[in-house]
């Protein structure tokens, strides 16, 4: 797909946002700045859930874990200190359905869990001597957990002449081939089934192009299991191009998709897919998976829904999607299919310049792209249209000191981080702009609400008066409404909350909105002019704290 096709043809709404890093003296951040491109802002939801990473020095940031919001503006964010930069890589940065978070951290050699308020509470390992692999981590319904080790056997590589510049020098006689090992976990970390790489493929399986050199045999580089519909598993190994069904009560394998042992007709896909991540069954009953393409010939980087016949072995590609044909992604990457249908594709280790994630829909135009310089992008991208817990982010308040006007942060905190570089709990309103505040959270820093203030002369947008409200209930009018011109916004608080207004057209898109501040009790005023708007119906909305109200307005 073209690029200069795509901003032309899709491009609806376009919004450039660049977050560089905070800092403090006791737990300093740099962080990588994004670059977000919003396409569609109505089709857009929830949080994202990525770390980014680089592998090549000089390592101008750090590796941090983000959630982004809807928009992609960093929520919540976390390095770890006092490591060193080449080994501060966390990956797999994700929610389970029990509601735990879980990475995996290069240093510490395990997958850590945390609880709702990022507070690691365990960590998970490997059994029977085997090292940990990064790739992924399974919580499954029953409480067991499953994850991929490494098994390293000596063998003699001499008569395999795969290795070299050129690929045809042989192996060595004790070379070190590691396969790829699946152990499941009940939940008191007792090992309750493993499946051993080594004892069900042939050695002549693997793709040579992905070998280097002769003494160390990265083998099968497996880097993603899914436990299917009917129980059994799939596994997905990069350097055998191959999606494998495993049965996981004999641990014989069902079926064998992709690579040499391929053993289905692909109806409409010449390419397969080749150095492929991310093995997912969707609702649907297809199978999705993020092909890297780079032994493509020319390379190319996809997004894969395949429908899969098991009886006769027929796998029909029903959508893919590629940004660039001339785009490939070397490593890493990942493909989700999301509750509204729109797809989620991280690229992974692709080249500076291009997107290393998009947010697309069925129909294959870009809703969000996400770019960054310095080679960094992610391992994986995770989208949750809602959490499981409540995101606990500051408070701002807003209130006038004879001639300035302040943005003050919730007390309470031990650190204060603003988007101006400020390290108090307060800060003056100097100019127009976007504002924010940062507060640990856990072992990280959770931010607030970001506060739009486009009249650094009336920022806070919103008129108090001295009357009290008498009952619990918080109320929203506009007066008058119909409203032809210009009417008022009134609306009541029961008690301290921070609230925001926004209106939005009958197919939810978003026409203006307010800053989400903290109000006192009692009522409030806001102007609404309706002038520019057309003559139709929309909707008010009001949200306090936790609570929602919305009330349609007729523009005459």
């Amino acid at each position: 797909m073209n690029r200069q096709l795509a901003l032309s043809t899709w491009v609806t709404i376009c919004l450039i946002i660049l977050m560089g890093g905070i800092s403090s003296s006791s737990n300093a951040q740099n962080l990588p700045p994004l670059e977000v491109t919003i396409f569609d802002s109505t089709a857009t939801h929830g949080y994202y859930f990525i770390t980014l990473v680089t592998n090549e020095a000089p390592y101008p940031y750090d590796n941090p874990q983000l959630i982004l919001d809807r928009f992609g503006r960093i929520v919540y964010s976390r390095v770890f200190s006092g490591i060193p930069i080449g080994i501060s890589i966390t990956s797999d940065f994700k929610i389970h359905d029990n509601g735990l978070m879980s990475y995996f951290s290069r240093y510490g050699g395990q997958f850590y869990l945390m609880d709702s308020t990022f507070t690691v509470i365990d960590s998970i390992g490997s059994a029977n001597g085997y090292p940990i692999d990064s790739h992924d981590l399974l919580i499954l319904p029953d409480g067991h957990y499953m994850l991929m080790a490494k098994e390293l056997r000596v063998m003699d590589m001499s008569s395999y002449y795969w290795f070299g510049p050129n690929g045809n020098l042989p192996g060595s006689t004790t070379a070190e081939v590691t396969g790829v090992a699946i152990q499941e976990f009940d939940e008191n970390k007792d090992l309750v089934w493993e499946w051993l790489a080594h004892d069900h493929f042939n050695i002549e399986d693997v793709d040579t192009a992905w070998l280097k050199g002769p003494d160390k045999v990265d083998w099968t580089h497996s880097n993603a299991i899914e436990v299917d519909t009917d129980g059994n598993i799939l596994l997905s190994s990069r350097h055998f191009n191959e999606i494998t069904k495993i049965n996981h009560e004999t641990d014989s394998i069902i079926w064998r998709l992709g690579g040499k042992a391929n053993q289905f007709t692909f109806t409409n896909d010449t390419l397969w897919f080749k150095g492929q991540h991310d093995i997912r069954r969707i609702s649907n009953g297809e199978i999705t998976l993020f092909d890297n393409g780079k032994l493509h010939t020319p390379p190319l980087a996809r997004a894969l829904n395949y429908s899969l016949d098991e009886t006769n072995l027929i796998a029909t590609l029903e959508w893919e999607y590629f940004y660039d044909s001339a785009v490939n992604s070397m490593s890493w990457g990942s493909y989700q299919t999301l509750e509204d249908g729109n797809r989620l594709i991280d690229f992974g280790n692709i080249p500076d310049g291009y997107p290393w994630m998009a947010l697309v829909k069925p129909d294959k135009s870009v809703i969000m792209e996400i770019t960054n310089q310095d080679s960094y992008s992610s391992y994986r991208a995770f989208n949750y249209e809602t959490l499981p817990w409540a995101f606990d982010q500051p408070l701002v308040d807003c209130y006038k000191q004879g001639d300035t006007w302040y943005l003050e942060a919730e007390p309470g905190h031990p650190e204060y981080l603003w988007s101006t570089g400020a390290t108090t709990s307060s800060i003056p309103i100097t100019s127009s702009g976007e504002y924010w505040v940062s507060v640990p959270h856990g072992d990280g820093f959770i931010r607030s609400r970001y506060i739009e203030v486009t009249d650094p002369l009336n920022p806070c947008l919103y008129l108090n008066t001295e009357e009290p409200i008498a009952s619990g209930t918080i109320t929203l009018q506009c007066v008058p409404n119909p409203v032809s011109s210009r009417s008022v916004i009134n609306f009541s608080m029961p008690s301290r909350l921070q609230a925001s207004l926004s209106l939005t057209d009958m197919r939810g898109k978003e026409l203006f909105s307010t800053p989400a501040i903290i109000y006192e009790p009692g009522n409030h005023t806001v102007p609404f002019d309706a002038t520019s708007l057309t003559k139709g119906v929309y909707i008010l909305r009001l949200q306090a704290g936790s609570t929602i109200v919305i009330q349609k307005v007729v523009v005459l």
